[in-house]
C-alpha cells in the first residue's frame, strides 16, 4: 500500500515537497488553506476582478471558432476577449461547448477512440501574437507514450526510478522490486502487495521541517 510507513510512495512527497525554499519541508498555511484563497480574492480585487461565486458555467460560447465569452446556468452571459478554462478538458469539450463548434477530427481522436494506445492523449496549442500571426503546436502523444516518438519500456522506467531511490533505498531492496517488476505477468494477488519500496531507516531527515513563514 502507497501509505504503508517507510514506502517510497511516501517518500516522493518528502524529497520533491519544499516550503519557503526549504526543500523536503512540510507545511501548513497559517489560519488554513482558506486563508490562501482569501489572500488570491484580495489580490485580484486590488487589481479591479469581478469575481462570481455560487455561478455555475451552463456553456462557452463559441463564434466562428473563437470562444468569445460563457453562460451560466442563472441566464446571464459575460463576455470577454479571453476565456480560461481550469476545467478538465473532458468536460470541457464535451459538455461545456457544442460538439458543432469543435473539429470533427478532434473530437474522434481525443474522445471517442475507443483503442487506448490509438487515443490521443497530448494536446493542441495555437498562440495568437499582436500582429495577428498564429503559431501553432499539437502533439499528440508524449514522446515516452507507445505512440509518441521514444516510446518507453520497462527498462527505461526503471532507468528513471533509479536516479530518484538512491541513496534511499538498498540494492538488495531494489533488487527485489525490479525483479518483481520484471515478472508483472506472473505474479499473485500476494505478490502484488509487494509492489512497493521500503526506504531505509534514517536515510529521509525531516528536522528541517521546524521553519516559520506563510507556513507553520
Amino acid at each position: 500500500s502507497p501509505d504503508t510507513p517507510g514506502s517510497a510512495y511516501v517518500l516522493l512527497h518528502h524529497v520533491f515537497g519544499e516550503v519557503n525554499g526549504e526543500k523536503g519541508a512540510w507545511g501548513h498555511a497559517i489560519g488554513g488553506m482558506g486563508s490562501i484563497t482569501k489572500a488570491m480574492q484580495q489580490a485580484c480585487e486590488d487589481e479591479g476582478v469581478k469575481i462570481y461565486t455560487d455561478a455555475s458555467v451552463e456553456r462557452v460560447i463559441v463564434n466562428n471558432g473563437v470562444a468569445t465569452g460563457i453562460q451560466l446556468e442563472n441566464g446571464l452571459t459575460i463576455e470577454a476577449k479571453k476565456i480560461i478554462s481550469n476545467l478538465n478538458p473532458k468536460l470541457l469539450y464535451k459538455k461545456l461547448i457544442d460538439e458543432k463548434d469543435l473539429d470533427p477530427e478532434f473530437n474522434r481522436k481525443y474522445y471517442d477512440e475507443k483503442d487506448p494506445l490509438k487515443k490521443v492523449q497530448g494536446a493542441k496549442i495555437e498562440v495568437i501574437m499582436n500582429d495577428e500571426t498564429k503559431i501553432t503546436e499539437q502533439l499528440d502523444f508524449a514522446n515516452a507514450h507507445p505512440g509518441g516518438k521514444t516510446p518507453f519500456g520497462r527498462n527505461e522506467y526503471i532507468k528513471k526510478m533509479q536516479p530518484l531511490i538512491n541513496g534511499f533505498v538498498s540494492q538488495q531492496e531494489e533488487l527485489r522490486f525490479i525483479s518483481l517488476i520484471n515478472n508483472l505477468e506472473n505474479l499473485d494477488s500476494n505478490e502484488i502487495q509487494n509492489l512497493n519500496l521500503t526506504c531505509d531507516q534514517n536515510t529521509v531527515d525531516l528536522s528541517k521541517n521546524k521553519i516559520e513563514g506563510i507556513f507553520n
